[in-house]
């Protein structure tokens, strides 16, 4: 049986021409299930249930995130991790065909999706 939703960090690439270039960081993508299944309470229509499930997804998706800290990898000129993880974004910035030159701030920060 499949998982309900993904998390994961994207690197985010501000360019000197202010766009923004995302990419998924695939080694940290978790898988997660519903902690708990909302019951559907027969007193109320669909569209109460569905909102009130809606929520809940919400909710766990948000808590599930909290584990995921925003964390700046490179600014004003300056890598701000450790050299292997260096070399990692580095390599990453070549297969999106981003001089580094062309950069003004890379971070990581999390992401989810449902399935």
């Amino acid at each position: 049986m499949g998982c309900n939703f993904y998390t994961y960090y994207i690197m985010c690439i501000e360019c000197v021409d202010k766009s923004i270039q995302k990419y998924i960081l695939h080694d940290t993508l978790q898988r997660h299930y519903w902690a708990e299944i909302v019951e559907r309470d027969e007193d109320f229509d669909d569209e109460d249930f569905n909102k009130q499930y809606e929520e809940y997804c919400d909710m766990h998706i948000k808590r599930e995130l909290t584990h995921y800290i925003t964390k700046d990898l490179y600014n004003d000129g300056k890598w701000l991790c450790v050299e292997y993880a260096v070399s990692k974004y580095r390599d990453i910035l070549d297969k999106l065909k981003i001089s580094e030159k062309d950069v003004i701030r890379i971070w990581k920060q999390g992401e989810a999706q449902l399935r």
